[in-house]
């Protein structure tokens, strides 16, 4: 008598739900550990960008770790995309994973070009903290002050607190 859910199979043995035997089963469960050991590596390696951009680091010492970031998402991707059918991975899933990957590239390609050439000619030397914000070309955060449009809110010098 089968166990409940389970059918039996010629050679006695069970199958197991939905009509798959254990044996059928092999591909799938190495898919699947093979997946988690990828999965882990980018998380490791976005864990690790995540900390160093948290931590305002130079674009030199975040360019190696976007190398490791973006090679591990490749592999990932290449495993997914030549498994496609072992692993019944959905084509919208490796159409995000392919867009996803272009603009991390972009990214790393950018921050490792401020870290071999510096700041852009013309720029403004930046602190520590501004650097990458700086090589992405996104604003620091702080305020600019220039000669065209003098002052701020707590203004004094100029004699008027309120203009």
């Amino acid at each position: 008598m089968a166990a409940p859910g389970f059918g039996e199979l010629p050679n006695g043995g069970l199958a197991a739900p939905g009509g798959f035997s254990p044996a059928q089963r092999g591909p799938s469960a190495d898919c699947q550990t093979n997946v988690n050991a990828l999965r882990g590596d980018v998380e490791k390696n976005g864990d690790s960008l995540k900390a160093a951009a948290k931590r305002k680091r130079p674009p030199n010492e975040v360019c190696p770790l976007f190398r490791r970031f973006v090679a591990s998402q490749q592999k990932f991707y290449d495993y997914l995309a030549k498994n496609k059918s072992n692993c019944s991975v959905p084509d919208s899933a490796l159409k995000s994973l392919k867009t996803n990957l272009a603009q991390v590239t972009t990214t790393r390609d950018k921050v490792c070009e401020v870290a071999a050439n510096g700041p852009p000619p013309g720029a403004a030397p930046a602190t520590p903290q501004g650097m990458l914000s700086q090589g992405l070309n996104l604003p620091s955060g702080l305020p600019s002050i220039s000669a065209d449009r003098p002052g701020g809110v707590y203004d004094t010098l100029g004699g008027n607190a309120l203009r």
